[in-house]
């Protein structure tokens, strides 16, 4: 798989794995169904000039689906303004559409549909990389270790700058004065472009339901990768029919 590939899939099943903790849990498994999430919350996150929508389809009996509709980020406005006018006149200029089912339990990719191809896709290593996924711990940050605004003190002062926070876009709406908890990991050796990087995923501490980071850090010693997201929200409905069946199948 090459970098963009293995970058993509992680955020993939980091939103797709994630689940909402208490601040005072010391670690946790990514292993941790996917308990807090509703039917049509949604993000919209841009990464190399490509904007991609992330939706939660359905929940059923362990089984999550995902949709995401990927498209250039030509179409930041729309986007960041009415994400449901734009999906449901079945998202123009999109680039990919594509269906993700996950077993939750076993940490498992079921089955990739792609609608804009009408095609199954089968991702390489996906099964591999899902399963290193989620074998990490997670923990939270304190408010005393997370990133501040400014330079830091000299040796001896008293660190008086502000915690930072990413901005927080809801429903097209820029929120005011936005409260995050944030999410530590670190990547184990290998030979892999992840190998041993820091990974920071920031969740809106307003809305302990909502299921996506909104913002995330990657960082290794030789590069840093920052995803931010541009619009999220609730109750999105998708205007395509599709649904994933036993062995397999699909029925649209």
């Amino acid at each position: 798989m090459n970098s963009k590939k293995i970058i993509r899939l992680l955020f993939l099943l980091l939103f797709s794995f994630f689940p909402w903790m208490e601040l005072s849990a010391v670690s946790y498994s990514l292993k941790e169904k996917f308990l807090h999430a509703h039917v049509g919350d949604y993000i919209v996150t841009k990464h190399d000039r490509t904007l991609s929508l992330l939706i939660v389809r359905s929940i059923s009996e362990g089984i999550l689906v995902l949709e995401e509709i990927a498209v250039p980020d030509t179409h930041l406005k729309e986007l960041s303004k009415n994400v449901s006018l734009w999906v449901k006149n079945r998202a123009p200029g999109h680039t990919a559409w594509t269906f993700f089912e996950i077993n939750l339990q076993s940490g498992t990719l079921l089955s990739c549909f792609s609608q804009s191809k009408q095609e199954w896709l089968h991702p390489q290593g996906g099964e591999l990389f899902l399963s290193k996924l989620l074998a990490l711990s997670f923990t939270f940050v304190e408010d005393e270790d997370r990133k501040k605004i400014g330079p830091p003190p000299q040796t001896g002062e008293i660190d008086t700058r502000r915690i930072w926070n990413p901005p927080l876009v809801f429903e097209g709406e820029k929120q005011n004065e936005p409260r995050f908890l944030v999410a530590q990991t670190r990547w184990g050796k290998e030979d892999s472009l992840l190998s041993s990087c820091l990974i920071h995923l920031y969740f809106n501490a307003k809305e302990p339901d909502f299921p996506f980071p909104y913002w995330i850090e990657i960082q290794s010693p030789h590069y840093a990768v920052k995803i931010p997201t541009i619009n999220s929200g609730k109750n999105l409905q998708s205007p395509v029919k599709f649904e994933f069946i036993d062995k397999g199948e699909k029925k649209k």
